[in-house]
């Protein structure tokens, strides 16, 4: 079954709109897949070079780029309390990719934007790993 048991976003704006603030937590599941995204995270969305905001804006399927963005400062733990193991890059990327499919987006659209962070996301999720 797949689901976002605890509703839509419940978020607020900061930094000029660019950036939010959950305001109680965030679940994704997906099957057996189980992400907790705890009330405070912040996320700027998806991350979109400017350029490229006609084609995918990064506001656009926020639950995708808060559970990422999670993922990756997080070391890829699906939980706050870090009682599973964590996700590995790819694995991290192919959660946003599939909540893009949930959320309704088209194939291309995932298509883009997994194959942009593959490309791309190695300093984030490296960056995120030293800070640790």
């Amino acid at each position: 079954m797949n689901a976002f048991p605890l509703g839509p976003l419940a978020c607020e704006f900061y930094d000029r709109g660019r950036k939010i603030v959950l305001l109680r937590p965030f679940a994704f599941k997906d099957g057996d897949r189980y992400v907790l995204v705890p009330k405070h995270t912040t996320s700027d969305f998806n991350s979109v070079p400017r350029g490229l905001w006609n084609v995918f804006p990064p506001w656009h399927y926020p639950e995708a780029g808060v559970v990422h963005d999670y993922l990756y400062r997080n070391g890829g733990y699906p939980e706050p309390a870090r009682v599973r193991a964590p996700l590995t890059r790819a694995e991290a990327d192919a959660v946003h990719r599939r909540i893009l499919e949930l959320t309704g987006a088209s194939w291309f659209l995932r298509w883009a934007s997994h194959r942009a962070l593959r490309l791309f996301g190695g300093r984030a999720w490296d960056s995120a790993r030293k800070a640790q």
